[in-house]
C-alpha cells in the first residue's frame, strides 16, 4: 500500500483504485543523483512502463486470495510461512524472500496484485515476522539458505520456481538457486546485493559488526519504536503509509525480534565465503532474469543492479527513478507486474 502524493507526472495506472504516476522517458538513459554520485546507467524502459490495474489489491473492501500462512518445522524450528493458494497445484509458483527488518507482510500488496496469476509462496525467515527467535541460533544468510531449501523441499517440492528476493533475501535466494538451477523458471532480483565492494550498510548494520556490544545496542535502537520507523523509512523514496509501517514494526515489540535482526547483521562476514562463490556462479543462470532496482536507494545502490545484469545472461535491468531500497513495500505494482512478466516468459 502507498500514497500517489509526491510522484511525478506521466503514464497512469491504478493501484487501489487511484489514480498513480510512473515516470516515463523518451530516451533509454537516466542520471541518478545518489548520496555520492552514481553513474549514469543504460536501462530498459521500454517493457511495462506503465502500472496495471491490479483490482485485487489488500485492502478491507477488495480482498485478494488469503494471505495467511502456517508454521512448519525445519530443523526443530518453527518456520511460518504464507501460502497464497496451497490447493492451486495448476498456477506458476512464485517463491518471495524477504528482508531485514522485514517478514512476509512486506510481499503482501505484491501478492495481491499478482492474484490468481500465480500461487506465491512467502516464508519468515527464522529470526524475523512469525518463525522461532532462537538466541543460540546461527543467522549466517548461508544457514538461513540452508534452510530454505529444507523448507522450500516440503512446502515446493517438485514444481519449477519463480523466485523473487529482496535485501538479505537476495543471497539466501541466491544461494539456494545456485544449488538447485534446474528448479529455477525465472528470477526476479530487487534491491539487494552480492558484492559487498559495492554495498553501503546501513548504520545499523554497521553498528551490529562491533563485537558484543554493536549487536546489544541495535537490539536496544529496534525495540524503540520511533527509532525503528526512522531506520526503515530512511532509505525510501516513496511514501510508506502508517498502517503498513506498523505491521512491518509490530514483530519488534518482542525483545526476541530485535536481537534476531541485530544478530543477522553481526553475521554478515561469516557469510563472506558463500557470497563470492555464489557471484562466481551468476553466469550459469538460464533462467528469464529481471534485476528491477530503486535507483534511490543508498545501500543496495543501481552499481550493484549493473553488477547483476553484467554478469547474468541476457538479464534485463530497470530502475525506478522514484524508489528507494524498500521495493516491494514502495512499489508493488511495479514489483508484481515484472513478477508476471517472467511468469509468462517461462512459460
Amino acid at each position: 500500500m502507498w500514497f500517489v502524493e509526491n510522484l511525478p507526472k506521466g503514464a497512469t495506472g491504478k493501484i487501489l483504485r487511484r489514480e498513480i504516476t510512473i515516470p516515463t522517458s523518451e530516451n533509454d538513459h537516466v542520471t541518478m543523483a545518489m548520496r555520492n554520485s552514481v553513474p549514469t546507467g543504460t536501462v530498459d524502459r521500454n517493457v511495462t512502463q506503465h502500472a496495471k490495474e491490479f483490482p485485487t489489491m489488500t485492502t478491507p473492501d477488495s480482498p485478494a486470495d488469503a494471505f495467511n500462512g502456517t508454521k512448519h518445522v525445519v530443523d526443530g524450528l518453527s518456520v511460518y510461512c504464507v501460502d497464497t493458494a496451497p490447493a492451486a497445484t495448476t498456477r506458476p509458483t512464485v517463491v518471495a524472500v524477504h528482508g531485514i527488518p522485514e517478514s512476509s507482510v512486506a510481499w503482501r500488496d505484491v501478492a495481491a496484485a499478482v492474484g490468481d496469476s500465480a500461487r506465491m509462496v512467502i516464508p519468515d525467515l527464522p529470526g524475523f515476522g512469525q518463525s522461532d527467535k532462537p538466541s543460540d541460533y546461527d543467522y549466517s544468510l548461508a544457514r538461513q539458505s540452508r534452510l530454505l531449501e529444507k523448507l522450500l523441499a516440503r512446502v515446493v517440492p517438485e514444481a519449477p520456481i519463480h523466485l523473487a528476493v529482496h535485501d538479505i533475501g537476495g543471497p539466501v535466494g541466491l544461494m539456494w538457486a545456485m544449488r538447485n538451477p534446474d528448479r529455477v523458471a525465472s528470477l526476479l532480483i530487487l534491491n539487494t546485493t552480492m558484492f559487498h565492494e559495492r554495498f553501503r550498510p546501513p548504520p545499523m548494520a554497521l553498528k551490529a559488526l562491533v563485537p558484543v556490544i554493536g549487536p546489544r545496542t541495535v537490539a536496544e535502537a529496534l525495540s524503540r519504536e520511533s527509532e525503528f520507523k526512522r531506520a526503515f523509512l530512511r532509505p525510501c523514496a516513496r511514501p510508506i503509509d502508517a498502517a503498513t509501517l506498523d505491521e512491518l514494526h509490530a514483530p519488534y515489540r518482542q525483545p526476541d525480534a530485535c536481537r534476531a535482526a541485530a544478530l543477522t547483521w553481526s553475521a554478515y562476514k561469516r557469510g563472506l565465503p558463500e557470497f563470492v562463490r555464489t557471484r562466481r556462479a551468476l553466469p550459469r543462470i538460464t533462467a528469464p532474469t529481471t534485476v528491477l532496482f530503486g535507483a534511490r536507494d543508498p545501500y543496495c545502490t543501481p552499481a550493484s543492479a549493473r553488477a547483476f545484469a553484467s554478469r547474468i545472461p541476457h538479464a534485463r535491468r530497470r530502475l525506478l527513478d522514484d524508489v528507494g531500497h524498500f521495493t516491494p513495500t514502495e512499489a508493488p505494482a511495479e514489483v508484481a507486474d515484472e513478477l508476471i512478466s517472467l511468469v509468462q516468459q517461462a512459460k
